[in-house]
């Protein structure tokens, strides 16, 4: 079981936490104004967790798409 927290004032710390435990993604600021920090937390584990995220600014969350795995269920 992970359970992280993390606080910092710097958005590529949080946006590297998200690449490590949740999924490749970029954070961008839409403004130039204000604190970029936040709070980033994961409880779970690397296939399947929770995490809360809270940016100090508005941001973009740019994320690459992933390919969907198909479950065949019985019939």
């Amino acid at each position: 079981m992970i359970d992280h927290t993390w606080q910092s004032n710097k958005l590529d710390e949080l946006e590297n936490a998200l690449n490590t435990l949740v999924s490749p993604q970029q954070l961008m600021p839409l403004s130039r104004d204000g604190r970029a920090g936040g709070m980033f937390g994961f409880r779970g584990q690397f296939d399947l967790g929770i995490f809360r995220l809270h940016v100090g600014r508005d941001v973009e969350t740019q994320q690459a798409p992933e390919e969907a795995t198909t479950i065949g269920w019985p019939s």
